[in-house]
């Protein structure tokens, strides 16, 4: 008689007549708990092995998205414009695609008020002839 402590087939929970934890089982039925539980153990570390692989993938993902450019997003291969009956309304592809297009402009505006900035930055602070105005309206004709 052999003494099994599987999970699968609960012998662990049981305790046997001297009083050690498991059951007492012949040999052929000993084999068969013992294959169930290797076939167990190797499904837990395989779905454990999957999960991580998921979670790592939905990691990258997540970083991935987080690098897109406004750009990106409107070029990318995964973006298609879905086939909408003809309603005579603007379709919210064609409306986010504008939208982006007006935010990279946007951007652009506000990279070149940067440069100006910098620039203003460089000119002296303050001066009593006026040069500091002078800088300034020739920066950006504000008056």
């Amino acid at each position: 008689m052999h003494l099994c402590q599987c999970t699968f087939y609960k012998c662990k929970d049981s305790t046997t007549p001297d009083g050690r934890q498991g059951c007492l089982l012949d040999a052929r039925i000993f084999k068969k708990h013992e294959k169930a539980e290797t076939l167990t153990q190797l499904h837990n570390k395989a779905s454990a092995a999957q999960t991580q692989a998921l979670e790592k993938h939905d990691v990258e993902l997540a970083q991935a998205v987080d690098n897109m450019t406004l750009s990106d997003l409107v070029s990318h291969p995964a973006v298609v414009q879905p086939v909408l009956p003809s309603t005579g309304t603007e379709s919210p592809f064609n409306r986010t695609k504008r939208l982006l297009t007006r935010l990279e402009e946007i951007e652009g505006g506000l990279n070149d008020v940067e440069g100006n900035i910098r620039t203003i930055g460089d000119a002296p602070a303050c001066t009593d002839d006026g040069t500091l105005s002078e800088t300034l309206i020739a920066l950006g004709n504000i008056k």
